[in-house]
């Protein structure tokens, strides 16, 4: 399961991007793109198992599904792609363009400072 990796190297840009101090994250919000092949129950799964008894705990993880859409080069129709086969709904032209879904970023991390 590869999820297992993504979720250990997005705890790693987590702790490469908060600031020195003490600071917990709230949460870490994710864009995954519907042709990425990340599965994500997978990874949410793998996340709270890698941050059991660490301090990304109750760290909350938000996935936000990026949906794969193409662009025909033909007839410059964009559109939503729901199947396998890329082929353009309004032209019958498989002259496309992959725009968005394979999106897989750490969009942003939420922190909170820890009071003494």
């Amino acid at each position: 399961m590869h999820e297992m990796s993504i979720a250990e190297n997005i705890i790693r840009v987590a702790e490469d991007n908060i600031p020195d101090g003490d600071y917990v994250v709230t949460e870490i919000k994710l864009k995954i793109g519907k042709l990425s092949g990340v599965v994500p129950e997978a990874l949410s799964f793998s996340f709270e198992i890698i941050t059991q008894n660490t301090p990304f705990e109750e760290t909350v993880l938000t996935i936000e599904s990026i949906p794969a859409v193409g662009h025909c080069e033909d007839c410059d129709n964009e559109f939503e792609i729901d199947t396998i086969s890329f082929i353009c709904p309004k032209c019958g032209s498989t002259k496309v363009k992959l725009v968005s879904g394979r999106e897989m970023l750490v969009n942003s991390i939420e922190i909170e400072e820890i009071d003494d």
